[in-house]
């Protein structure tokens, strides 16, 4: 992922972008699966689990820094609706 940009890692995940920023112009810093942990510019993860689904933490981690969050297709249809982002929307995501 290092140098790539948001608009090379949506098309690399076959997902849609969703925010007002040009993806094109983000350079993401890496990644990151625990908001409490989020650095400026990673991309966080949402990633579903048994104790928390990280979709409830896409707020704070966007709140942290974070350049885009990843969620899933069926997140954003139900909860995450009208959500501005910036999210990179994909089928699933799960390990």
């Amino acid at each position: 992922m290092e140098g790539m940009t948001l608009a090379e890692v949506v098309s690399a995940v076959e997902g849609t972008f969703v925010g007002l920023d040009d993806p094109a112009e983000i350079t993401p810093t890496g990644g990151c699966i625990d908001s409490r942990d989020v650095e400026t510019g990673q991309l966080f993860f949402a990633l579903p689990g048994e104790q928390a689904d990280g979709h409830r933490f896409i707020d704070p981690a966007l709140a942290q820094g974070a350049s885009a969050a990843v969620v899933s297709r069926a997140w954003r249809a139900n909860e995450g609706a009208g959500h501005p982002g910036p999210l990179i929307v994909v089928a699933a995501v799960d390990l």
